[in-house]
């Protein structure tokens, strides 16, 4: 199951509408509309939110679909998991940061090809 059919499955057990549920997130509805049919990734920003509005969700279901889709209070104390949520919050951030560097990358790498090699320019007479 996608990650998109993950935010669907969790938005129809709480019995919400596309649009109250992109309420919820802070996110226009068509954007949501695109998250739950694959066209587009969530952000970070609007997987911590699910996890600020749900405590119980359990943040690897709905990224990886393993395991429960919720956490019961007696799972969440066995596994620490506000540590848990902050050590993938981390990961979180970490994985943009590295987004945002391999973006950069590409783009110097693009204006390294724009730019004409100094080697093949004709010598000034």
């Amino acid at each position: 199951m996608s990650i998109g059919l993950r935010f669907k499955e969790l938005r129809l057990l709480n019995k919400e509408t596309k649009i109250s549920f992109s309420a919820k997130l802070k996110v226009d509805n068509s954007q949501y509309g695109k998250i739950e049919s694959d066209m587009l990734q969530p952000t970070l920003s609007q997987i911590m939110e699910l996890s600020s509005i749900f405590p119980a969700l359990n943040i690897n279901w709905l990224l990886k679909g393993d395991g429960p889709m919720l956490i019961t209070n007696q799972e969440a104390q066995a596994c620490d998991c506000k540590e848990y949520i902050e050590e993938n919050r981390t990961l979180y951030k970490e994985i943009s940061q590295l987004k945002s560097l391999i973006i950069q990358m590409q783009k110097e790498a693009l204006d390294i090809k724009k730019t004409p090699d100094k080697k093949h320019r004709s010598a000034p007479s």
